[in-house]
């Protein structure tokens, strides 16, 4: 037997044993079970965009405008209120990074300057808002509100306190403002609003019919806004 061919025998009984190492070896993996993995845990948002807020305003300015009807013609004439603290509270929800809105409840009582005269009023607004970017943890905002509010008058006479029927009116809001980031949760809101309370007839005796035309008020506001969950 020539060398040449002892060599080729040789190779070839090396390949097979290859071959069959390899297949032993497949068959063994296949042999091997595998666990899955454990599912990947996703990052829990903190907070998903409601927030409470908390506000107090000051009423700087205040007008309100009353029109008598009489049988033998019509007046009327123009009253500043005082100035006074108006509270409010509310919950909300931020939509997006540029956008959110919230519905707030406010009190006011007022009195008209040198008259016996005093306006109460609760209010609930829905109010949407644009937030125009934050810069260095100050975010400024425009914003306007919708509601209705329960507007009741009451004349203190010499005879006692007499409170006129209280009603409901439209009332509506312009606001321009900014928050300031205080905390990750936590902003705070200064700013500026426009309030209207729509008018209505407010008494109505012996043929002369009192109303207001509106009552107008400019408010600086300064707030909370905590976000909670």
């Amino acid at each position: 037997m020539s060398m040449q061919w002892r060599a080729f025998c040789s190779s070839a009984v090396l390949l097979a044993g290859l071959c069959v190492a390899s297949q032993s070896f497949a068959a063994d993996l296949d042999m091997i079970s595998y666990e899955p993995g454990a599912p990947v845990q996703q990052p829990v948002e903190v907070g998903s965009g409601w927030y409470l807020r908390g506000d107090i305003g000051y009423n700087i300015s205040s007008r309100v405008k009353l029109q008598a009807e009489t049988p033998f013609g019509n007046g009327s004439q123009s009253f500043d209120l005082d100035k006074n603290i108006v509270p409010s509270v509310g919950i909300g929800y931020q939509f997006t990074d540029h956008l959110r809105g919230d519905v707030t409840f406010g009190y006011s009582k007022q009195s008209f300057d040198d008259y016996d005269v005093e306006v109460r009023s609760w209010d609930m607004m829905a109010n949407a808002y644009v937030d125009l970017g934050n810069y260095y943890g100050f975010t400024p905002y425009l914003g306007a509100g919708l509601g209705f509010a329960n507007v009741r008058y009451s004349i203190d006479t010499a005879y006692g306190d007499y409170k006129l029927d209280d009603d409901y009116r439209l009332a509506w809001a312009l606001m321009a403002g900014v928050g300031i980031d205080v905390a990750s949760n936590i902003k705070l809101d200064i700013g500026y609003r426009y309030g209207v309370i729509e008018g209505a007839d407010i008494a109505s005796m012996a043929g002369i019919t009192l109303s207001d035309k509106d009552i107008r008020s400019h408010q600086l506001r300064a707030g909370v806004r905590f976000t909670t969950w």
